[in-house]
């Protein structure tokens, strides 16, 4: 019977001993929000539209655009390590929409609404948002 009393104490004791969720050092975000950056990047991206470059790091930056201007403009504006670019280019209707809203706690939702495809000149379309670099994203087409 001791032996019980003294199980049921310590289970009992056992989750409040468990480090509470908002211990972790990077919790996830509650409220995510992607933020736009306008720069020239100099991309030619001729393909439909598709899932975004996801930029990590200074060195993977310097990899997908080779343009040190458009770095410099890039890495004043991006904190590397708790921020991510995510980098949207392709070649579509002039009227094509991307919006980025609020999803679930941790989550950021882009929707893509292409625009008329009657048209006979095409547009090159680059799109640059910074997200909490632990934020899940989401594209709805």
């Amino acid at each position: 019977m001791p032996q019980r009393l003294v199980a049921l104490f310590l289970a009992a004791l056992l989750p409040a001993a468990a480090p509470a969720r908002s211990d972790d050092p990077e919790p996830m975000p509650p409220k995510c929000e992607a933020r736009e950056i306008e720069v020239q990047t100099g991309l030619d991206v001729r393909g439909p539209f598709g899932d975004p470059v996801r930029v990590k790091t200074k060195e993977q930056l310097t990899a997908v655009l080779g343009n040190k201007q458009a770095e410099a403009a890039i890495l004043a504006k991006v904190k590397f390590g708790k921020e991510h670019l995510l980098i949207f280019s392709w070649s579509g209707s002039g009227t094509d929409r991307l919006t980025a809203a609020k999803g679930k706690d941790g989550e950021i939702v882009f929707e893509f609404v292409a625009g008329e495809s009657n048209e006979v000149v095409r547009v090159l379309h680059s799109r640059l948002f910074v997200v909490p670099a632990r934020a899940k994203v989401t594209i709805k087409t």
